[in-house]
C-alpha cells in the first residue's frame, strides 16, 4: 500500500465521516494526515502499533473502515 492506497483509505473515511466529526476529532484527523505514507500504511495494516501521540480510537475507526 502506498500513496494512492492511503488516499483511498483516508479519503473514503473523510467522505463518509468528516461531516460528523467533532472539532477535536477533526484536529486529530489532521494530525494523523501529517505523517508519512509508510507510517500510515503500517498503522492501517496493523504491522506497527499506532503511536500514543495520535488519537488511537479515531485511527482504529479509520482502520476499521479499511477492513470492511
Amino acid at each position: 500500500m502506498g500513496t494512492k492506497e492511503n488516499d483511498l483509505v483516508f479519503g473514503r473515511f473523510a467522505e463518509k465521516h468528516l461531516h460528523s466529526l467533532t472539532q477535536q476529532e477533526l484536529l486529530d484527523y489532521q494530525a494523523i494526515l501529517t505523517h508519512n505514507d509508510q507510517d500510515l500504511q503500517a498503522w492501517v495494516q496493523g504491522t506497527r502499533p499506532i503511536p500514543n501521540t495520535l488519537n488511537q480510537s479515531l485511527f482504529q475507526w479509520i482502520r476499521d473502515q479499511f477492513s470492511v
